[in-house]
């Protein structure tokens, strides 16, 4: 097992790093030849044109720090693109909405620094591809703090917290978040955060980019932690062929916090909770195709990580809430109880892809790993399974807690994409009008952009088998 260093007591809050990556593009051997994925592609994959709900109804919520001014524009040519409806709440469309918490100073129109204007273009047009008909709502932090994310209430502050603001607003059931630090001495306390006591709420989170071990908030024994796999499709289309652990996913067993008993019920117990929950696909070098109009007018760019992963799993559990009807929506505590049940039971292969093979720094292998937890998602078995889950509302663990409790965050910054290897753009992009010139490019806690290529017109139609 990996054992990390102690980590000192610190009063400060920390800086989050969202999670995405972008490299040169080194395609994994794979029947789709372009190394990236359309959105059409990806559902083809998983099968989510299968699900009869495609999200009416629903609404989830994003929490991302700082600004992307071109979201609403981009998400809307995203969706003309490749088929997908307007975000314009025009004749049954969804609509996307952008906030800010209460009492946080106004975003500033672009990021100062690190890659949250690509994290925001990922998580509302991924969510969207999964979901395609639920309502987003955006709620952009006045920094990339641990207090303007998630720990304002814990703290004391004179403001909401991005999460904090998020999960009390009507309507929402979901809540997205790909950013994520270093676990703390106290980070227990910020646990409280990601529950509902007054609604069922789901909060999902990416478990880094870089690997064992994970981090915090991924670690909270009340959040769904997304890790991440590398996709190969037995056609152009995106027919299913495999998937292995990517090495970037990020997992680990914590220093702080006690093993759930979702985890210890159901056969999972390393002694302390352990994470990824579930995993989906985030390697870069099979990314996705995003728009990201703040940092590259005019391309496409393809992009990975495990801030991919989690807006995925966000929008699943939105159709698995809207299969539910007047049952209501599930707590985090009941999607998981339900997913590791479904790992404890006779028919978890027909719920699971479970990926046995790829090394995070641990090993990949049958059943259970902290590399891609209990495995990825067959979304019309994963839709029932939660249409048929009991809500609960309680969650956590039995034992004690290591480590004392502090007053505050560690000095960490929280931002997309952790700075190592595995989490910074460190490739060059495309330029499609100058294919000589290389372009250079950066990015945050998703693997972002491995290339860049020209926006096509239209939808995309892919009629090869």
């Amino acid at each position: 097992m990996l054992n990390a260093a102690p980590v000192a007591d610190f009063t400060a809050p920390p800086v989050m790093q969202p999670s995405v990556q972008s490299t040169d593009v080194t395609p994994l051997v794979s029947s789709n030849p372009l190394a990236f994925y359309t959105p059409a592609q990806v559902r083809t994959a998983y099968g989510l044109g299968s699900i009869a709900g495609q999200g009416q109804g629903q609404t989830i919520a994003i929490v991302d720090a700082y600004s992307q001014p071109y979201i609403q524009s981009d998400v809307n040519e995203f969706s003309s693109i490749f088929g997908l409806p307007q975000m314009d709440g025009v004749g049954g469309d969804p609509t996307l909405s952008i906030k800010v918490p209460t009492g946080q100073s106004t975003p500033p129109t672009a990021p100062p620094a690190g890659n949250w204007g690509v994290e925001i273009s990922l998580d509302v047009e991924w969510v969207h591809a999964v979901a395609p008909y639920a309502n987003i709502v955006l709620v952009t932090c006045q920094n990339s703090s641990g207090d303007s994310l998630f720990g304002a209430e814990i703290d004391g502050q004179p403001y909401a917290s991005g999460v904090g603001y998020a999960k009390s607003l009507p309507g929402v059931s979901v809540v997205s978040n790909s950013y994520g630090g270093g676990e703390f001495n106290g980070e227990t306390q910020y646990d409280s955060q990601f529950t509902t006591p007054a609604q069922n709420v789901a909060f999902v989170f990416s478990t880094g980019d870089d690997g064992a071990p994970s981090e915090y908030p991924a670690y909270s024994p009340n959040v769904v932690a997304v890790g991440g796999t590398s996709l190969n499709t037995a056609s152009i289309k995106g027919r299913y062929g495999n998937e292995i652990g990517w090495n970037g996913s990020g997992g680990g067993i914590s220093q702080y916090e006690a093993t759930p008993s979702f985890q210890s019920s159901n056969g999972v117990n390393f002694g302390a909770r352990s994470v990824p929950d579930v995993s989906w696909l985030a390697d870069p070098n099979t990314g996705v195709l995003v728009i990201n109009s703040l940092d590259d007018p005019g391309f496409l760019s393809v992009i990975g990580g495990t801030s991919l992963a989690a807006p995925m799993w966000a929008g699943l559990i939105a159709l698995g809430d809207q299969a539910r009807g007047s049952a209501g929506s599930l707590s985090s505590q009941g999607v998981l109880n339900a997913l590791y049940g479904a790992y404890n039971s006779s028919h978890y292969s027909q719920d699971f892809h479970d990926i046995t093979a790829g090394n995070n720094g641990f090993a990949a292998g049958t059943g259970y790993d902290l590399v891609t937890g209990i495995g990825t998602p067959q979304p019309l078995a994963i839709t029932n399974l939660l249409a048929g889950a009991t809500p609960a509302t309680t969650l956590g663990g039995t034992a004690a807690a290591k480590g004392r409790q502090a007053t505050g965050f560690p000095n960490i910054v929280y931002s997309p994409g952790t700075g190592g290897a595995n989490s910074r753009i460190s490739g060059p992009m495309i330029n499609a009008a100058n294919p000589s010139a290389l372009q250079a490019g950066s990015t945050p806690d998703f693997l972002v952009v491995t290339m860049d290529i020209p926006k096509p017109k239209g939808v995309v139609s892919l009629t090869s088998s």
